[in-house]
């Protein structure tokens, strides 16, 4: 009987084309999810602010050895750490070490944006209020990395201005060249 020699044979093919159709897809999916993944990677910590787009993969921290204060600022993401965990969507933090208390200094979004050579300057505002009543707020002048000989996300708190805090926060992104 040719009909049950040749039942094997055709079995065979069909498992075999089934194969070859699973591999095919899954190579496409694992093709799929690699293109996603890149394309989320790439941009997962940018943002644009006042034309710039920022890599801000990492928060800048400062320690201000006379005060005890660290402060943190995120010009992208939420600048917040694991000793204040009731802190979200907070731009610029100040922590005080000794007391363990965090105040939020400015939140996103970005406002009062200004241009200047090989930097710019933006506003966080809506931060805690200050021992005046005034919201807190940080200034935050971005500003050229490579032409201030500095390393990418260095930060530098310049002062305070009831209820101003100023900072300057280098980057290549600010770098016009």
């Amino acid at each position: 009987d040719t009909r049950n020699h040749h039942l094997p044979l055709r079995e065979a093919t069909l498992k075999h084309k089934k194969c070859e159709f699973l591999v095919s897809l899954c190579c496409f999916a694992f093709a799929l999810f690699g293109v996603l993944f890149i394309a989320f990677m790439d941009y997962s910590n940018a943002c644009t602010i006042g034309g710039y787009t920022i890599d801000d993969s990492a928060i800048a921290k400062l320690r201000d050895h006379s005060s005890g204060v660290e402060y943190w600022v995120s010009l992208c993401n939420s600048a917040t750490d694991s000793r204040c965990p009731s802190i979200t969507y907070a731009a610029a933090v100040a922590f005080q070490n000794s007391t363990g208390s965090c105040r939020t200094l400015g939140k996103a979004p970005a406002r009062d944006i200004k241009s200047i050579p090989d930097a710019f300057s933006v506003m966080f505002g809506n931060g805690d209020p200050y021992s005046n009543g005034l919201p807190r707020q940080a200034q935050v002048t971005v500003a050229c990395a490579i032409s201030a000989n500095v390393g990418d996300n260095t930060l530098v708190f310049r002062g305070e201005t009831k209820p101003t805090y100023s900072f300057t926060y280098y980057s290549v992104a600010a770098c016009t060249d």
